[in-house]
């Protein structure tokens, strides 16, 4: 895109941008209203300040520009514009609202993924790509996002659900007020033909508080999938459910000495992560031959754990 290789061509020339008014002084040339709204819903501008802010401020920014042109040799280069941009305040925006706004731009995701941190409490239920290998399946729930929406009849809907594993269409009837990139818990069961129970319509911060200290922020999408290659592509083990745990502590540990071993129970590797995850301090000690930092009262919850 010219605009993105004008930005990058100037940093080349000149430098990393320093601040927000750095960038469009420098860029001042190429800004407009759709070029600055590309730019802030497609995260290229998230280092200056969040894109709640910069969207609420556009015409700010635009203003900002128009008069920084010229303005190196304001007063025979004397002065230069001494103002900053003065962004009004404005909400936060959360991950999803991110994640919608780079969808908007590219039609994919870039930053993250809607299941981001999740995967250790949905592996707890089923995946699609686990029902869809099986003939019958009595009972399974899955935990995913719409990707997709399409109008069959006045009432009736296609939708594309996507998890972890892959995704599925499914034909409801306009029950709930279904949205893009809304997550649902689907209960249903396969046999001979596909039938639902029950749909859960909630929002990745719920989701969240509902999965508690199985939420690993560390844990995303990309490393999710890369642990399931690993494993049966129709039913994930106790066993393997387990080392997938240890390499999960791996990513967090660096390596060292051993004085604690990982235990042999899925629950107490649970338990160990979140110990680690809430507890950081100055005090070292080593699981398994990775090094961690943790503080006094993690050392003891720790001991009680693993030391019988």
């Amino acid at each position: 895109m010219e605009i993105g290789e004008t930005i990058q061509k100037e940093k080349q020339n000149n430098g990393i941008y320093k601040d927000l008014e750095d960038f469009v002084k420098r860029c001042a040339p190429i800004i407009n209203k759709k070029s600055i709204e590309w730019l802030i819903k497609s995260w290229a501008l998230d280092g200056f300040s969040d894109r709640g802010t910069l969207l609420a401020n556009v015409e700010t920014i635009l203003e900002w520009a128009k008069r920084s042109k010229g303005t190196d040799m304001w007063l025979f280069g004397m002065m230069e514009m001494s103002t900053k941009i003065t962004l009004k305040q404005w909400k936060v925006t959360t991950m999803m609202e991110n994640l919608m706004l780079e969808y908007e731009v590219f039609k994919v995701f870039v930053s993250g993924n809607p299941l981001d941190g999740l995967y250790t409490y949905i592996k707890r239920y089923n995946f699609i790509s686990q029902f869809k290998e099986k003939e019958n399946f009595w009972n399974f729930v899955i935990v995913g996002y719409i990707k997709n929406i399409q109008r069959a009849k006045k009432k009736w809907f296609f939708i594309q659900i996507e998890d972890i594993s892959g995704n599925i269409e499914i034909f409801v009837r306009e029950l709930l007020n279904f949205q893009k990139f809304d997550i649902l818990i689907i209960t249903w069961f396969k046999w001979r033909s596909l039938s639902m129970e029950k749909i859960v319509k909630l929002s990745r911060d719920q989701l969240i508080r509902q999965a508690g200290g199985k939420y690993n922020p560390e844990m995303t999408v990309v490393k999710a999938k890369a642990l399931r290659m690993q494993s049966s592509p129709i039913e994930e083990t106790v066993s393997g459910e387990k080392q997938q745990e240890e390499k999960i502590i791996e990513e967090i540990l660096p390596t060292q000495q051993t004085n604690f071993t990982l235990p042999d129970s899925a629950q107490k590797i649970d338990e160990l992560v979140n110990i680690i995850k809430t507890h950081a301090g100055d005090q070292e000690i080593a699981i398994a031959n990775k090094k961690i930092l943790i503080n006094e009262e993690g050392v003891q919850k720790i001991r009680d754990l693993l030391v019988k």
